[in-house]
């Protein structure tokens, strides 16, 4: 078994990627997910799960393709499927996310996110098991830095319905 031991300022308010809203819990996070994008250590946007991605010349669309080594801790690979049902889990009025509005820049963003709008009209789509695109409502210049965000991370959906509530417990996630 392995173990990563992190010193911590202040027990985590929980280890949901989506519902998360402190700094020490971010940091573990950081730990345990990883996005389409990250910052690496002199503070420069590089590719996470995403080996790259190209940018429509309006920067309206964004299409990520996904690492093909890209694993869950249980072998399963991580597909854009996985970012598709985070992102929508995080943006549902139903799971009362805080940090719900930073999907703003994207298309039906803030429609989603306050109920006017089903969260399959928010602006991202699977195009195949490695590809995933993203529409924004307008160009926004940080929108890589955006996705280095927890909130932004992929879920794996089966364990998430599998052990509901209960997904982020030791043994569980």
């Amino acid at each position: 078994t392995r173990h990563l031991r992190r010193q911590i300022d202040m027990a985590p308010n929980t280890l949901d990627p989506s519902l998360s809203t402190t700094v020490p819990t971010q940091r573990i996070l950081d730990d345990l997910f990883e996005g389409l994008t990250r910052i690496d250590g002199k503070g420069v946007v590089v590719p996470g799960v995403a080996s790259s991605w190209e940018r429509s010349a309006d920067g309206l669309t964004w299409t990520f393709h996904l690492r093909p080594d890209a694993r869950w801790s249980n072998g399963d690979p991580v597909t854009a499927r996985d970012f598709l049902y985070g992102w929508r889990r995080t943006v549902d009025p139903a799971t009362a996310a805080e940090y719900a509005q930073q999907f703003a820049p994207l298309r039906n963003g803030l429609d989603v996110a306050a109920g006017r709008k089903p969260v399959e009209a928010l602006g991202v789509q699977m195009l195949d098991a490695r590809t995933l695109r993203v529409e924004l409502a307008s160009p926004t210049p940080y929108f890589l830095y955006l996705l280095t965000n927890n909130y932004f991370a992929p879920l794996h959906e089966a364990t998430l319905r599998a052990k509901g509530a209960d997904w982020t417990r030791v043994g569980n996630m």
